[in-house]
């Protein structure tokens, strides 16, 4: 799911969690009224999200089936408006009471936001849980049958760019019945992706490739663009320092994006995004450096004319300067311990 350009949402469903130590949430028992500005709001945080920080998930077996049964139901339903509005309802208010039977003070209030959507003529099933805060307000309308939350763009009661949006999953039906999924988690704790409350106890889901196998796969898909054309020769010590210091610190997940944004100088930021898509490296992902822990300890840098250097992390003894020609001087102040003739 790269291109969500086209994602478009048809049916929203909005219910409110516990708040103030209450034990019950609210339910809509209709959909919320889907003005432009809202839907814009909903279809833009939810491309952003997925788009820049989204993990590639799956349903666990043996894990809660509950948003499994749901999203299938939503995303197979028949085509004809009404049974398919009734079973959107349905099937968003087992999502929602799912979640709020098990909620506990250390979940934060808000909404969570159910989306019937559509992907590249796929359909999909969005997940949304957002913050309630000042000037992002649903309010109740309408009673019994009616009952449903609604989300007015005005100038008092309104969805503003800082509202928060904690957590979002997003279900894509594919051709075969299965369904491609990704999620990503704000608030997310340090030592975890996403919430393991949020994605395995309330979606049911697991990530869908192994952490170490991923931060592999980032690391030398990050190298290879590092030694490629596009990258100036006196920059690639520079990047690959930086990719050191990234795997060694105590990051929990590494991301595409942030460490481009981070680390690399702004013509090279784009390149870096293309080229580590093209390898198929997942855009964020938690970190396990067991399988590339012997690589982390040394750069080496080699030089025409058979000349090699060895560096460790944040070595600052070394100075390098690129010079007109294309070449680079190097230039270090250290103590010589041993010569030898080398194998």
């Amino acid at each position: 799911m790269t291109d969500l350009s086209s994602f478009k949402i048809h049916r929203l469903a909005v219910h409110e969690l516990p708040k103030d130590g209450a034990k019950a949430g609210v339910l809509s028992e209709v959909q919320t009224p889907l003005h432009v500005k809202v839907r814009h709001f909903f279809e833009e945080r939810i491309r952003a999200a997925i788009g820049t920080a989204g993990v590639p998930i799956t349903f666990a077996t043996g894990a809660s089936a509950t948003v499994r049964a749901a999203v299938e139901a939503i995303a197979g339903a028949s085509d004809a408006k009404k049974s398919r509005d009734l079973n959107f309802m349905t099937q968003s208010k087992a999502i929602a009471s799912h979640l709020i039977g098990m909620h506990s003070s250390s979940y934060s209030e808000g909404l969570i936001c159910v989306a019937d959507a559509e992907l590249r003529a796929r359909s999909a099933v969005a997940i949304v849980k957002l913050e309630l805060q000042a000037g992002v307000r649903a309010e109740l309308k309408g009673v019994g049958a009616k009952r449903h939350f609604e989300i007015k763009m005005l100038d008092d009661l309104m969805l503003t760019d800082n509202t928060k949006v904690f957590k979002v999953a997003l279900f894509l039906l594919r051709a075969d019945g299965y369904f491609d999924g990704e999620a990503c988690d704000h608030q997310r704790a340090r030592i975890d992706l996403i919430s393991q409350y949020f994605l395995r106890e309330f979606l049911g889901c697991t990530l869908a490739q192994r952490a170490d196998v991923a931060t592999r796969d980032f690391f030398f898909a990050a190298e290879a663009f590092f030694n490629s054309d596009s990258v100036a020769g006196a920059m690639r010590a520079q990047y690959h320092a930086a990719l050191l210091a990234e795997m060694n610190s105590n990051n929990a997940s590494i991301g595409i994006k942030p460490f481009a944004d981070t680390h690399l100088r702004s013509p090279d930021r784009t390149p870096f995004v293309a080229a580590m898509r093209a390898a198929d490296v997942q855009k964020m992902s938690s970190k396990d450096t067991t399988m590339i822990a012997s690589r982390l300890a040394r750069t080496r840098l080699d030089y025409d004319g058979d000349l090699s250097l060895l560096l460790r992390p944040g070595d600052d003894r070394v100075t390098m300067e690129p010079s007109a020609d294309g070449s680079t001087s190097v230039a270090f102040h250290a103590t010589l311990q041993e010569v030898k003739g080398a194998r």
